[in-house]
């Protein structure tokens, strides 16, 4: 059981259970490929099916989860190309939606901002969300092929994030 004091709202309770682990030498496929197997098992164990009820949903968990890079998930739920926006452009489209960042405004928490607000809520069968932005992710490791990304992942089902991990 834990305990944090960081507000309430429909996805997150001050006091919650979490599942924490770390595997030396592994990196984020590896923990997705654990996270899976053990989201996969326990519907099974308890459920008898990969089929599980979330809110309206009917959601099933078997088979293979799509691992979609951040920003090709903002770019297939909105029809939005991140890269090509202008940071003018991108100050726009956050006052559009309402969306607030912390602090000074950087690509990488405009990218998030759109992402969790816009983007997460339409995530109802499980996919794993990619390659952050390196400046909000500051525990993960480096991408090994892009300095701008981090390797990290969350886990989507439901239209919530039920998982967080990276590289260390």
């Amino acid at each position: 059981r834990n305990f944090r004091n960081e507000g309430i709202d429909q996805t997150h309770q001050p006091e919650f259970t979490m599942i924490e682990w770390y595997e030396a030498y592994a990196d984020y496929n590896r923990m997705m490929d654990v996270t899976e197997g053990l989201f996969k098992h326990l519907a099974n164990k308890l459920h008898g099916t990969t089929s599980v009820q979330m809110e309206d949903c009917t959601i099933d968990l078997g088979g293979a989860w799509p691992r979609l890079v951040m920003k090709d998930a903002i770019k297939q739920y909105l029809e939005l190309d991140f890269d090509a926006q202008s940071d003018d452009r991108l100050r726009t489209l956050l006052e559009e939606n309402q969306l607030e960042i912390a602090g000074e405004f950087t690509r990488g928490k405009a990218q998030f901002a759109i992402f969790d607000k816009l983007v997460a809520k339409q995530l109802i069968n499980p996919t794993w969300i990619i390659d952050y932005p390196r400046d909000i992710s500051p525990l993960a490791k480096q991408h090994r092929t892009n300095p701008a990304l981090a390797e990290r992942f969350e886990l989507y089902v439901g239209g919530k994030e039920l998982a967080d991990g990276w590289s260390e």
